[in-house]
């Protein structure tokens, strides 16, 4: 992650974020590693709360807890660990994937003003993926409501989501796909649930390897933008009817449930791409059958047998290796630049964008590596 090192560099120099605590809310990787790292040259105490959803494994686990950085469990274990940090009062700038945060903050402000200690620490969030963005988005949308601390939204920015999602989490959804599959994509008639960033980057590559790929989404003007690149948008449910491979990414809890399996045929592939685990909601089926790599066969109420791969967390990373580092030190030097930005100096409490000069930072620095 090349840029990321040379801003650990300057880091290491100038000592930004000495006397702050910063949480990594996120998947534990060895990319997530490697920010803690920068953020820790910079002086600040890290800690990770790793997502449950994919575990991390022991051997990252441990590479986190050897560089000084905390790995706690919950919120609970957080605040004790803070709460112990040196430093009064604990002052936290938080990265996350899904909103938790951002919603402890603004629950405690508005709903219950005792719960959750950490959230009175909370001096920014900087938002990583569009599924924590929804609720950032939300709660702006709402005229009473108001927000209480800087939001930062990263996950809008291009080199987030245009670079990271769309190129990355497309070619290694694509390649945890052959590798689950075990067979050639070419001919494939394939269905992309949801034709967001991560949709349209994946629906657009499996096309490349010659799948036949047809695309659903509840907004037109995202089914119009997948014809005017020559992909066949669809009804969900006429799509299901034919699809020999079924890739979710809306972010959206039960798009597929018993009841829609029903209508698909019989054998039917499924992955899911987005951070729901439940996004292919299996309640009321039957486990029938387990083969590697995390491939599970399962029968419906109705008798149809379905393949799920990567147990319905997120394909890439389950059965294939996550984005690849080199564009994933995009988002990643986006958020460390971030996080000095917001403890230089008090910012207003709002949802806000990536300054335009540390957006020109990152991508002058990525050119030049």
């Amino acid at each position: 992650m090349a840029v990321l090192g040379r801003i650990s560099t300057r880091f290491g120099r100038e000592r930004p974020l000495r006397d702050w605590s910063v949480v990594l809310h996120m998947h534990l990787t060895d990319e997530t590693v490697t920010l803690g790292a920068c953020l820790r040259a910079g002086g600040a105490a890290v800690w990770y709360l790793p997502l449950n959803r994919n575990p991390a494994p022991p051997r990252i686990v441990e590479e986190a807890r050897a560089s000084n950085a905390g790995v706690v469990a919950d919120v609970q274990e957080l605040e004790r660990a803070v709460a112990a940090a040196p430093g009064r009062p604990p002052r936290v700038l938080v990265v996350e994937e899904n909103g938790r945060f951002f919603q402890l903050v603004h629950q405690r402000a508005h709903d219950r003003p005792d719960d959750a200690a950490i959230a009175r620490c909370i001096a920014g969030i900087s938002e990583h993926t569009a599924g924590g963005g929804r609720h950032v988005d939300a709660y702006a949308s709402d005229d009473r409501a108001a927000f209480t601390v800087p939001v930062v939204a990263v996950y809008q920015e291009p080199l987030k989501s245009e670079l990271e999602t769309g190129l990355g989490t497309s070619q290694s959804t694509a390649a945890a796909i052959l590798r689950g599959l075990g067979a050639p994509l070419s001919g494939r008639r394939v269905l992309v649930i949801g034709y967001g960033n991560v949709g349209k980057g994946v629906a657009r590559t499996l096309a490349a390897l010659g799948a036949c790929v047809r695309v659903t989404d509840i907004v037109a003007e995202r089914c119009l933008a997948a014809r005017l690149v020559g992909l066949a948008p669809v009804e969900l449910l006429a799509g299901l009817a034919d699809a020999e491979l079924c890739v979710t990414t809306t972010g959206v809890s039960s798009v597929l449930d018993a009841g829609l399996l029903e209508r698909c045929r019989d054998g039917v592939r499924l992955a899911n791409v987005s951070n729901k685990p439940d996004e292919i909601d299996l309640r009321g089926c039957e486990r029938i059958a387990r083969a590697e790599p995390a491939r599970t066969l399962w029968r419906t109420p109705g008798g149809k047998t379905v393949e799920l791969l990567g147990d319905g967390l997120q394909v890439n990373h389950v059965v294939g290796s996550g984005s690849p580092a080199s564009l994933m030190d995009l988002s990643f030097s986006l958020h460390a630049l971030v996080l000095e930005w917001l403890a230089a100096e008090p910012r207003p409490p709002s949802r806000l964008a990536v300054p335009t000069a540390i957006r020109e930072r990152v991508a002058t620095l990525a050119l030049d590596a």
